[in-house]
């Protein structure tokens, strides 16, 4: 639906992306992993803006828990739904993060794909 550019896709891309009982697995490449596929989709359907609300308290909950592989599962998600609030998600994880060089620089390569799909976003 994505490449298709069909609007039917955003029903179904919210569903997988708000379904909690499926297992969220990858293999080499995060084309496997159905929650970055349904956030591709609705970014590319104008939509990515429909779930940003869910993701980023998903991203709330990981930060609570300290969960670092959810964290930036959720950083991922919120990159490409492509939604300018998640802007405000960068200054908090450098913070979180300043003593932490390996996870520091995965907070700025986010920020520059966020920034990247933010621009195409707006001109598309």
């Amino acid at each position: 639906m994505k490449e298709l550019g069909d609007p039917q896709g955003v029903a179904q891309a919210l569903a997988a992306l708000s379904n909690k009982g499926l297992a969220r697995w990858t293999l080499a490449t995060p084309v496997w992993d159905y929650r970055l596929a349904a956030a591709e989709t609705l970014a590319a359907l104008g939509e990515g803006s429909r779930a940003y609300a869910l993701v980023d308290e998903r991203l709330k909950r990981a930060l609570e828990a300290r969960e670092i592989n959810d964290i930036f599962a959720n950083v991922q998600l919120l990159v490409a739904l492509a939604d300018p609030r998640a802007l405000d998600v960068f200054p908090s994880l450098r913070e979180r993060f300043a003593a932490q060089a390996s996870a520091l620089q995965a907070v700025s390569h986010y920020e520059v794909q966020f920034k990247a799909a933010l621009s195409k976003a707006v001109k598309g």
